[in-house]
């Protein structure tokens, strides 16, 4: 007779079997490997004219350099690469977690794309947390975490898991608390005023905690003085009212600045006489050391989405089925709160607000790459490869780009050796079989990611999605 425990640990076995077989094989087996005869590329350019050789060992890069500069030990596996680009893992900055039945998927997907990490931008503190622990043991293939906890709003906030704090002393209390299940970041919402977000870095700097925001009624401008770590968005919430005369800053300055026509013309009206301000808020963010992390994606796709054809942009088939069925055939629900504007209005207020980004980076601060994946039409890995496009539309070079993707998120989010090829640093590398700086769309052509040293197919990766 079979007893309970019996049949528990019958389920239990063909569960572990099951997931298993889902997941992705290694390329290879070594953890000592060579990539030769590629050319080993990341935001400083390609780092030598002729064919490269890069020699993982266990999880990090032992050697990288000319082929002739280095004799490789018999035991060490080489990998023919040659008319290939070999570069750092790309980061998506500004994530969501999906749903927990979609977790491994999803995760899986944005590794395919080549995105070894990821900061998860806002949550609840469990779900966060519970992502980036199964990301460290190994329970899915994907990406490195970093995460936020639960966002920390004023009254009456528009998400039903926000904190909602008024004085000081509450949000000293949610941040502590915050800080005790392990969050990386305090993520910043739109209802909270100058006072309470100063508050809010000084506190979370005391705990180690880096501050993302998401702002409104507290101008980037003060948000930077205060010490704030990143600023995440551009587009509606974004620099708008303080790019106004001072004049005009009550009428726009609300929860949600700029989300109407009548104001999104008003505001384009006084653009061309904003450099003044953009040149403030630019010192004053270098100063600070300010990341700023656009999502201009996402608001390409509120601008232009009134158009329900602009959703094959993003490939919907990469997304979980439940997400693609609800975005297919339908405009992207947060342009309709703006109101219906001619395709004409449509191009100059995105160039608008690539304009500002553009004017932020060419000013010296630091852009980095993100989605706000799993909003509507945000398809993993595709969507950051859409950003990126738009990075480079907007007036970065390609080397800007693939600097933003890489090496930039990496010093924003304190994440050491990750997001250039050098010797020591974590094998965490892509490669492609097109030139990126010559059009960063080859950033797409994703043959193998390397992450912690294990290699997978990009095809694999995708099996079964």
């Amino acid at each position: 007779m079979i007893t309970m425990c019996r049949i528990a640990s019958i389920l239990f076995v063909v569960t572990f079997l099951v997931s298993c077989s889902q997941q992705p094989t290694p390329a290879f087996q070594s953890t000592s490997y060579a990539l030769v005869g590629g050319t080993m590329v990341d935001s400083r350019g390609a780092l030598d004219e002729e064919p490269g050789l890069l020699w993982i060992l266990d999880n990090r890069i032992h050697y990288v350099g000319a082929v002739d500069g280095i004799e490789l030990p018999d035991s060490v596996l080489q990998v023919d690469v040659s008319g290939k680009w070999v570069l750092p893992g790309l980061m998506d900055l500004h994530i969501h977690p999906p749903a927990r039945s979609d977790q491994g998927s999803v995760m899986k997907t944005l590794l395919a794309f080549g995105i070894t990490t990821v900061r998860v931008a806002a949550s609840t503190v469990e779900s966060g947390t519970a992502l980036k622990e199964q990301s460290h043991s190994g329970a899915f293939v994907g990406p490195h975490v970093v995460t936020a906890g639960r966002l920390i709003d004023g009254p009456n906030s528009v998400h039903a898991t926000a904190a909602e704090v008024i004085s000081r002393e509450e949000i000293r209390q949610e941040i502590a608390a915050q800080a005790e299940q392990g969050v990386d970041y305090i993520k910043l919402y739109t209802g909270l005023e100058k006072e309470l977000v100063e508050e809010a870095v000084d506190i979370s700097h005391d705990l180690g905690l880096k501050v993302l925001g998401h702002l409104g009624q507290t101008s980037w401008y003060d948000a930077s003085s205060s010490g704030i770590d990143a600023i995440t968005h551009s587009g509606f919430i974004g620099p708008i009212w303080e790019l106004v005369p001072s004049e005009l800053h009550p009428e726009f300055q609300t929860s949600h600045p700029g989300t109407s026509i009548n104001e999104l013309r008003l505001w384009l009206s006084y653009l061309n006489e904003s450099d003044s301000g953009l040149d403030s808020l630019a010192i004053n963010m270098l100063q600070h050391d300010v990341e700023v992390n656009p999502t201009l994606v996402l608001t390409w796709a509120m601008i232009y989405g009134s158009e329900p054809d602009s959703i094959e942009r993003f490939e919907p088939h990469f997304a979980p089925p439940d997400q693609s069925r609800r975005w297919i055939g339908r405009p992207h629900p947060f342009s309709r709160a703006i109101g219906p504007y001619s395709t004409a209005f449509a191009d100059s207020l995105y160039e608008a607000f690539a304009y500002i980004i553009a004017g932020l980076h060419n000013r010296g601060v630091r852009i980095t790459t993100g989605t706000d994946l799993i909003l509507p039409w945000m398809t993993p890995g595709v969507a950051l490869h859409e950003e990126m496009v738009l990075l480079a539309d907007a007036g970065l070079s390609n080397s800007d780009v693939l600097a933003a993707a890489t090496i930039n998120g990496a010093e924003s989010i304190g994440l050491r050796s990750v997001g250039q090829l050098r010797d020591g640093w974590k094998a965490d590398l892509i490669i492609i079989d097109a030139n990126p700086l010559v059009d960063v769309s080859n950033l797409r052509q994703v043959e193998m990611v390397i992450k912690d040293g294990v290699a997978y197919y990009h095809d694999e990766l995708l099996l079964n999605e």
